[in-house]
């Protein structure tokens, strides 16, 4: 165990090539970093484990991993335990494993190659993932998220989104800014959109739950898109399908009031349905 005394949050970067990194932030004033093989049993883990560098570069703390290349059988694991202030920055890097990050961070960059990445709740992140499952509970400012196959589910965004999947569903519950969200092969499902979103969709269906204001375009190839308006907002729709039918509930008036939300719905598909119908929250 490794231990650095810090006025305030502090910026730690973890990179190793196997294994599991925990971020665990609490309310404590200094950095705590343990080191284990994964399977104590294993005598090329117990080496990794021994071979993890950790420094501390002016205010920076640093986790580097030994780097080997296994050409046969599995490699060496290790899981290292980083414990931090709240508000801490943080970088990390796994290639083939398992990030788990705890508590309230601040801002955060996360490399994923292979495995899963779990967030709790952080200022800012920037997310490269390849191949495993996202889970990001919160977000107070904004986000950009890129994986490769899998799947990807975020919570709440206070500030704007990027997102791009390859391969796999993308589940949003509630974005606060502008959002934009691409893939080229799975299903979009987004919850509440609080200014509005760019949607792009190769192969898979597309389902807005609750527009609210802003302009929403959504340009489909090959699946149905459904949308959903919040109740109270004044809506002007262009929306066509080429093979499928349009489907919608909404009535014409007069325009919005002044004091009424707006939004504008701009939906293009190949092959599927469109349908827009209203949304009541309270319901």
């Amino acid at each position: 165990m490794t231990t650095f005394a810090f006025d305030g949050p502090a910026q730690v970067r973890v990179e190793i090539q196997m294994g599991r990194i925990d971020v665990v932030a609490s309310g404590r004033t200094d950095v705590e970093v343990r080191v284990s093989p994964s399977n104590p049993q294993r005598g090329g883990d117990r080496s990794a484990a021994n071979g993890v560098k950790v420094e501390r570069v002016g205010d920076r703390v640093l986790v580097t991993g030994p780097f080997r290349l296994a050409i046969f059988g599995p490699g060496d694991s290790v899981d290292v335990v980083v414990e931090v202030p709240e508000g801490s920055h943080v970088e990390t890097a796994n290639k083939y494993g398992s990030t788990h990050l705890a508590g309230r961070l601040g801002v955060v960059r996360a490399d994923v190659a292979y495995g899963e990445l779990a967030v709790d709740s952080v200022e800012r992140l920037t997310v490269s993932g390849g191949h495993g499952e996202l889970r990001i509970t919160d977000v107070t400012g904004d986000a950009e998220v890129g994986f490769k196959s899998g799947s990807a589910w975020l919570g709440r965004v206070g500030g704007s989104l990027r997102l791009t999947g390859s391969d796999g569903p993308v589940v949003v519950e509630a974005v606060a800014g502008p959002a934009e969200v691409a893939s080229s092969s799975g299903s979009i499902e987004l919850g509440t959109l609080g200014a509005g979103a760019t949607i792009r969709s190769a192969y898979g269906k597309v389902r807005v739950r609750d527009a609210v204001r802003g302009v929403l375009k959504v340009d489909g190839s090959y699946g149905n898109v459904r949308v959903g308006v919040r109740r109270g907002t004044a809506v002007w729709l262009d929306v066509a399908s080429r093979h499928g039918a349009v489907r919608t509930e909404l009535t014409d008036d007069a325009g919005p009031q002044p004091d009424e939300e707006t939004l504008e719905v701009h939906v293009r598909t190949g092959y599927g349905s469109i349908t827009v119908d209203r949304y009541d929250p309270q319901l």
